[in-house]
């Protein structure tokens, strides 16, 4: 499936990234809403806790760089988020924007899974959700997965946001009657837990309403 080009531009604003003091690769952020960002908790990641910080910057506006700090992590989701202490990290709701992903629904994962240079940049791929929701609350699709894609922003054809890359389903090599390789060359296929399933978990995050329609300004 190709890339489309239009669809890239819109949701590039939203490619936020952070870097580790060890290397100079890019690692995911995905806005959530004008304060709250998440990132992938597994592996180097695993060392967070509560109130550590890190700075957010963007792919497109190099002026942006927010500091945030941990807000809260979601272990069964393998889900860290973020919540600014400075600048706002986009300027729409775009958890609350979310969609569950089908089955047969075509994404574009975003991600910083091409390096070059002794850093890492901003990498596109397309794919279809290939299963319906497991136990653990992954879906599977058929994009191959690649180291820099962890903490990818999935979304559907309409821009909007689906899910989260978090993992790898490790495919056995196949191949065709011919012989030819019939499995993805990194040997596996990106999982993605569901921005639904995290919107869950961070209700005490939000912005109250109240029975206006009206956002508490104290909580802005």
């Amino acid at each position: 499936i190709p890339v489309d080009g239009d669809l890239a531009a819109t949701i590039g604003r939203y490619a936020l990234y952070y870097n580790l003091d060890k290397d100079n690769f890019k690692r995911s952020a995905i806005p959530l809403t004008p304060r709250l960002a998440a990132t992938f908790r597994h592996g180097e990641n695993k060392k967070f806790e509560i109130g550590d910080q890190l700075v957010i910057r963007s792919w497109s506006d190099k002026n942006l760089e927010v500091k945030t700090r941990v807000a809260k992590i979601l272990e069964e989701l393998d889900t860290i988020i973020l919540e600014s202490l400075g600048s706002d990290l986009c300027d729409r709701d775009l958890i609350s924007e979310s969609v569950i992903p089908r089955k047969g629904m075509q994404y574009l994962l975003m991600g910083y899974s091409i390096f070059h240079g002794n850093t890492s940049h901003q990498s596109l791929s397309t794919g279809i959700i290939v299963s319906d929701v497991t136990r653990r609350l992954r879906y599977t699709g058929s994009s191959g997965s690649f180291k820099g894609d962890s903490g990818g922003s999935c979304w559907n054809e309409h821009g909007h946001l689906i899910g989260m890359q978090i993992e790898v389903e490790k495919v056995l090599h196949s191949k065709d009657q011919k012989g030819r390789p019939a499995s993805p060359a990194c040997g596996g296929r990106c999982c993605l837990v569901s921005m639904m399933s995290i919107l869950g978990h961070i209700q005490d995050l939000l912005p109250s309403v109240d029975s206006d329609g009206e956002v508490d300004s104290d909580e802005i």
